[in-house]
């Protein structure tokens, strides 16, 4: 049934999806929603949100839809272009950053780059990779916002500018 109506369907799951997931260029929500968030927020959100995503889009792409007809489509093409845009574009953005819960969250822009990397691979090894990375990401990147929470308690601030020196405190 590879109708235009199901291939429809596809793309709009996978960019609603997207959404979700902070896929690029989808992703402007992220940095502001990880900067104003209160920290634990913020580290749930890094460790959950993004990652319930991506295993909904594995879901629909490998068992609603089927893997053939998925990437019958220009689909790994696609994700291909995304993910390298995401990596390069997320990881530039975070160096100029100030505010480290922003940099966090474009640093987790590139690295849902790289999970996207692995799935458009469509190949085993390529979903191994990403699936792995799902779990380190998850529990690296809440990790990274508790510590931060820690800081923020501590400190009163997430600016590195104001942080600078903190540590012979």
């Amino acid at each position: 049934s590879q109708t235009r109506t199901v291939r429809t369907a596809l793309a709009f799951i996978i960019v609603g999806i997207g959404l979700k997931l902070a896929m690029f260029p989808l992703h402007l929500w992220l940095p502001n929603a990880y900067a104003y968030a209160p920290s634990v927020a913020s580290a749930f959100l890094a460790a959950t949100a993004t990652k319930v995503a991506l295993y909904m889009l594995l879901r629909f792409i490998y068992t609603v839809f089927g893997f053939e007809f998925s990437f019958d489509l220009p689909l790994s093409e696609t994700l291909v272009i995304l993910s390298s845009a995401a990596i390069l574009v997320g990881s530039v953005v975070a160096i100029f950053q100030d505010n480290l819960k922003r940099l966090l969250a474009y640093s987790s822009v590139a690295q849902i780059g790289y999970m996207l990397l692995g799935v458009s691979l469509a190949t085993q090894a390529g979903l191994s990779a990403a699936l792995l990375h799902v779990f380190n990401h998850a529990v690296i990147k809440g990790g990274l916002f508790l510590v931060l929470g820690c800081f923020v308690f501590r400190f009163g601030t997430a600016s590195l500018k104001l942080l600078s020196g903190k540590g012979t405190q």
